[in-house]
């Protein structure tokens, strides 16, 4: 790959001039914190697929009849290194995996190309590691888009040793379709309380059709209440890439909390994460205690940062 004039070899170019081997390298030490960026390049076949999966979306069954959301990627590169991919929906949903480097002169240069990027995009929310969430922020900003909100999370991981420790809990049962009408009243309250920024209106045909989704194509469970009909909480695989598994998606109804349902779907789907040889990884609020004790007794630690910005 040829270096283009520029800001000291900084420039955005298409994936596809990308060789799939370097991308596959790249992603592989930074999977962890990028997670959802590597299951949309394996949902659009950017990337080979190999081993076993727990979502059935990334394996293009045709029987699923659920066309993947298309995301427009390219890649930064410094001279002929690669240095981050971004990857942005019809939507406005912006991926990311991108190495900021230290020396700010070249992190305002990086800033700057960018920028490009978010030319003529819709553009509603940046998601990924905090950092480089933060460097892409000031790049929209370049373009008068600045967020209406934002929020800190921690990134926290179990280590392969808990695994072996993971322990008993509620009854948990995988969700099929046919679920989706009693699971939808957990869903709904799930992106109001902890989804939706500040004043955005929630739309439950939009909600639906999520769970839909989710239910077609990824690894949903739910813990069924007292009457054996409602579901008290629920958890998913929000993402997979080859060799980790972001868990999403957990919430218990107030009347069922404080009985361990919330850690106990973790270590659930944690499990069926370590079954197929991938590690589980999940990103909670900072100023959400509850939650970072629950994660915490299902054996995660935190460690590195996650940030996403609404616009």
């Amino acid at each position: 790959m040829s270096v283009s004039a520029g800001l000291k070899g900084y420039r955005l170019v298409p994936l596809t001039a990308v060789p799939v081997t370097a991308l596959l390298d790249f992603l592989s030490s930074r999977e962890k914190s990028s997670v959802g960026c590597a299951y949309q390049l394996y949902m659009q076949h950017c990337l080979p697929l190999s081993g076993k999966w727990l979502c059935a979306a990334v394996q293009a069954n045709a029987q699923l009849e659920v066309k993947p959301i298309i995301y427009h990627f390219e890649a930064v590169l410094a001279e002929n290194q690669l240095c981050g991919i971004l990857g942005i929906s019809p939507a406005g949903l912006m991926l990311h995996c991108l190495d900021v480097p230290e020396i700010e002169e070249s992190a305002l240069e990086m800033r700057q190309v960018c920028a490009q990027f978010f030319l003529d995009k819709k553009l509603y929310c940046i998601s990924g590691e905090r950092r480089a969430t933060l460097l892409l922020e000031a790049a929209a900003a370049e373009g008068d888009r600045v967020p209406a909100e934002t929020r800190n999370y921690f990134l926290m991981q179990m280590s392969s040793a808990d695994t072996s420790r993971l322990k008993r809990g509620p009854y948990i049962l995988r969700c099929r379709t046919e679920d989706g009408e009693r699971l939808f009243p957990l869903e709904a309250a799930f992106e109001q309380e902890e989804v939706l920024p500040a004043g955005w209106c929630f739309n439950p045909a939009t909600c639906r059709l999520k769970l839909t989704r989710a239910l077609r194509t990824s690894f949903v469970c739910g813990v069924l209440g007292d009457d054996g009909e409602c579901f008290a909480a629920k958890g998913a695989v929000s993402a997979e890439g080859a060799h980790w598994v972001q868990i999403g998606g957990v919430y218990t109804d107030p009347e069922y909390r404080g009985r361990g349902y919330a850690a106990a779907v973790v270590r659930y789907l944690s499990q069926k994460a370590v079954s197929v040889g991938k590690r589980p990884v999940l990103y909670v609020n900072e100023v959400n205690t509850a939650a970072v004790k629950a994660y915490v007794k299902a054996g995660f630690a935190a460690g590195d940062r996650y940030r996403i910005c609404y616009f």
